[in-house]
């Protein structure tokens, strides 16, 4: 490993604050810049580096974010417009951390994973639930073979967001997540089971619920949803991504079925 630690940047002072705190510390990474088109939340990145004795620079103009030396960018802005970003800074020789969701289609996907193999960079999905302690306990114990062979998967993400839409959206009408389908953003619920087992989705059907609470907010999307899939290896899974259901606390759960016997956190 070199010596020199990694320039990174970070492109959404919002959700990328998280990031701001955790790089400010890392012993092989440096933060070296944020963009982002709020001046307050710029100024609260920078405040929060400064703890730590960080110096960064900020910008509001994100062509002038991306021709600052960095080695990778942490890609926390909307999250229906990571993979042009993201091929852009691929292509540009920069590796690519995407927190979060990788692309909104079909052929955008097609067109990051391309622009991956061109450029021979690192592109990481940081969907954080793939990395709770629950989860990659489950994947250890799935791998050595203990409960054999995977037949079922259960993932449910369900947060009641009512008391924090007006804050995730910005007070934007036009936010994403106000016109977002509740099936778009199902990472939470599906990644967990894909990292678990090493399978993914083949086919799929999905039903939403009704509109119920998140249309107090102005929001087009379901409160929540439904989706059914069979996985590479033939196993079935359901999956329950819901933001608006009346829930306290959380409910963060996954399960895995298989020939042995079964796990679930």
């Amino acid at each position: 490993m070199s010596d020199r630690k990694i320039k990174v940047g970070v492109f959404g002072a919002a959700r990328g604050e998280t990031m701001v705190s955790v790089l400010s510390r890392h012993p092989d990474a440096e933060l070296t810049a944020v963009c982002d088109k709020a001046k307050p939340m710029l100024e609260r990145c920078k405040n929060t580096a400064e703890k730590f004795g960080v110096k960064i620079t900020t910008y509001e103009s994100f062509e002038e974010f991306f021709q600052h030396e960095m080695d990778a960018v942490v890609l926390a802005n909307y999250a229906t417009e990571h993979a042009g970003y993201a091929i852009r800074f691929l292509d540009s020789g920069r590796h690519v951390v995407s927190e979060l969701l990788a692309c909104q289609t079909l052929a955008e996907g097609a067109a990051l994973v391309e622009a991956v193999e061109r450029s021979g960079k690192v592109y990481s999905y940081a969907e954080n639930c793939c990395y709770l302690r629950s989860t990659l306990e489950m994947q250890k114990i799935y791998r050595q073979g203990d409960l054999g062979e995977f037949l079922h998967g259960e993932g449910e993400y369900v947060h009641d967001c009512e008391s924090i839409w007006p804050y995730i959206t910005y007070g934007e009408r036009n936010h994403w997540r106000n016109w977002m389908h509740s099936t778009f953003y199902c990472t939470h619920a599906i990644g967990p089971i894909v990292t678990i087992t090493g399978t993914r989705p083949v086919r799929l059907t999905a039903y939403e619920t009704l509109n119920y609470n998140k249309r107090r907010y102005g929001s087009l999307g379901a409160d929540g949803s439904v989706i059914v899939c069979q996985m590479s290896n033939g196993a079935t899974s359901v999956f329950l991504p819901a933001n608006l259901f009346k829930r306290q606390p959380e409910s963060i759960w996954y399960a895995i079925y298989c020939s042995k016997g079964m796990a679930e956190t």
